[in-house]
């Protein structure tokens, strides 16, 4: 109730409801690798052909609609692939607090997307595969290892990890340096066909011929997937 005593004022004013800001994301594409590719052209020509006329969106798209059934409130912001095939994310946020939730959910969608686009690159050379996460220091860390199905006693297998920070890419169970080499090769430009940034730091290889009487196969159960 308005008052006598000592100073005051009066003044008519608007308090309007805080704005909607806008978070947005766009992770741009990685270039592939000339030399690899140039060489791959060599040993599979037919390979080289048909990836450079892939259509790549509608496997990222796949990609992402797998990523989000396994985010819980992925929800909370709307993605797009662009005819490109660059992925987009965005949200609406009205607080520091919010916007710093995006970040964190953004940051948890791509980290998995990556990992179900590989996924797709090791399906579309043959393999089952299967992917782990688990929790290490507060951050989630994901694990693709893959099993090509073949009638041989010994089965190719590859398998993509994280450690802090850090990827390691392994390919096992070839039989010989030529035929292990292409297959690098294969993933390695069809990854970073569809947009996954894998940079080859260093490589080692070493091995032998396999014997013929050994088995090794069934790291992973086969099964069908939708």
């Amino acid at each position: 109730m308005p008052c006598d005593i000592g100073y005051r004022s009066y003044a008519k004013v608007v308090i309007p409801e805080p704005e909607p800001q806008e978070f947005k994301e766009k992770f741009q594409a990685p270039k592939i690798d000339v030399d690899m590719l140039n060489k791959l052209g060599i040993e599979d020509p037919k390979f080289v052909q048909w990836l450079t006329g892939l259509d790549i969106v509608p496997l990222l798209k796949e990609a992402l609609k797998r990523t989000l059934k396994n985010i819980s409130g992925a929800e909370q912001l709307n993605y797009s692939i662009d005819n490109n095939g660059n992925l987009t994310v965005k949200g609406d946020y009205l607080s520091t607090a919010k916007k710093r939730a995006l970040q964190k959910l953004s940051e948890q969608v791509n980290g998995r997307f990556q990992f179900e686009v590989l996924a797709v690159v090791v399906q579309i050379l043959g393999y089952e595969y299967e992917l782990q996460e688990q929790a290490n220091r507060g951050q989630t860390q994901f694990k693709l290892i893959a099993e090509k199905h073949e009638d041989a006693k010994v089965h190719k297998y590859i398998e993509v990890s994280q450690n802090e920070g850090k990827a390691v890419l392994r390919f096992e169970h070839f039989s010989n340096m030529k035929e292990l080499e292409a297959e690098e090769a294969r993933f390695i430009t069809l990854a970073q066909k569809l947009r996954i940034n894998i940079q080859v730091q260093n490589t080692r290889r070493k091995g032998q011929p396999i014997p013929g009487n050994v088995e090794h196969r069934h790291f992973i159960k086969h099964k069908e997937r939708s």
